[in-house]
Parts: structure tokens; sequence; C-alpha cells
């Protein structure tokens, strides 16, 4: 589905939109010390996930530990996005041919200002997340340049699947709210594969 008002659009692919690439959010913690990093992150590694107050003596076991704490902050993002896809489907189905200029108007905002911003936060503190977790996996392994390359494109792929997820999520969503509300058709897609880096996560598996 797309909706307009006064020649504005939003659509699925205006959401996807709203995600960054790892081009957008570059890697800027690689030089820092621990005591240099924002505070969020020095919480999110010693307390949150109490990763920097562990000494690991085997590399194979602070391994397991970021595979671990990256499916389970994951899998928090999914929980805490639920309410606000929930939104986001709801007031586009609300903004349909039917909806009045003042009721349009309404979603649009709601929509442009509240809802896709809040859920671009939900995925900054995940990324800051991610950067912190890459953070750490530096410091405790080797410091040479071939194993940052590693690192950073490891930080790349977890960016992409963080994206996969949400729109698969967004599009589970949509469906869900569609068969509650009794709507039929599929006509709020008929604009979300024209966007390539959504058709890319749909088929992922």
């Amino acid at each position: 589905m797309t909706i307009s008002y006064d020649e504005q659009q939003i659509s699925f692919a205006d959401v996807a939109s709203a995600v960054y690439s790892n081009k957008d959010r570059p890697f800027l913690l690689g030089d820092l010390t621990f005591n240099q990093l924002p505070r969020t992150i020095q919480k999110f590694l010693l307390d949150t996930t109490e990763l920097y107050s562990v000494t690991f003596a085997d590399p194979e076991v602070y391994q397991e530990m970021l595979f671990k704490v990256r499916k389970e902050r994951l899998e928090r993002l999914r929980r805490n996005l639920a309410g606000v896809h929930r939104a986001i489907v709801i007031e586009m189905f609300k903004a349909n041919s039917n909806a009045s200029e003042e009721e349009l108007h309404g979603s649009l905002y709601k929509l442009k200002d509240v809802l896709i911003p809040e859920w671009r936060s939900h995925l900054d503190a995940y990324v800051e997340e991610l950067d912190a977790l890459t953070w750490f996996e530096i410091k405790m392994g080797p410091l040479h340049e071939i194993q940052m390359a590693v690192y950073l494109e490891d930080r790349k792929d977890n960016i992409e699947q963080m994206l996969t997820l949400v729109i698969q999520c967004l599009l589970l969503k949509n469906e869900s709210v569609k068969q509650e509300l009794g709507i039929e058709g599929g006509s709020m897609g008929v604009s979300l594969f024209q966007n390539e880096r959504m058709k890319g996560a749909t088929n992922t598996h």
C-alpha cells in the first residue's frame, strides 16, 4: 500500500529507507580505550552483559559469549519492535482511499514524525550494542589490519541481519493485522518490492 497527501507518499519502501546501511553508520570506536567509550556503551559492556568484568583465558569462550549476547539482543530488538510495527501497519491501513483529508494528514504525521523515528531509535540502540561488541572483540583479539577487516565485515553482516529481521517482522505484522481486521487482498504491498533491499530481506531464510 502507498498512501499520498499533498504529493507525499509513505509505503513499506519508505519505512525501509529509514534504515541506514553500514556506510551510514561507520564504526568509530576502534582506537578508544574503555574509559573513552560513550557511557551507554560502558554500561552495556560492564553491567548489561558483564563482558568487560570477566577475564577470558580461552578465546573460544568469549567468542561463544559474543554469539550468545548478539543473539539475545537481536531477539530483544524483535520484541521491542512488535508494538511499533503494529502501530505502523494500523496507521497505513487507516490512510486508505476512504480516509478524509484530516484523517490522512493525521496518519501521515504519526507515521513520519512519530512512529518511524521511534522505529529508527530502536535500531540505533541495537547498532550501538553491536559496536560495543565489535569494540570488545577487537580488544580481545589480535590487533592487526587483516583481523580488523574481518571484525568490520562481521559488523556489516550483523547490521544486514538486523535489517532482514525487522523487515520480515514488519511484513508478518502486516499479515496478522490484516487477518485481525478482516482485510482481504495484498494492496498494502503494491510498492513493497520496488525496494531492492526489502526484496532481498524477504527472500532471506
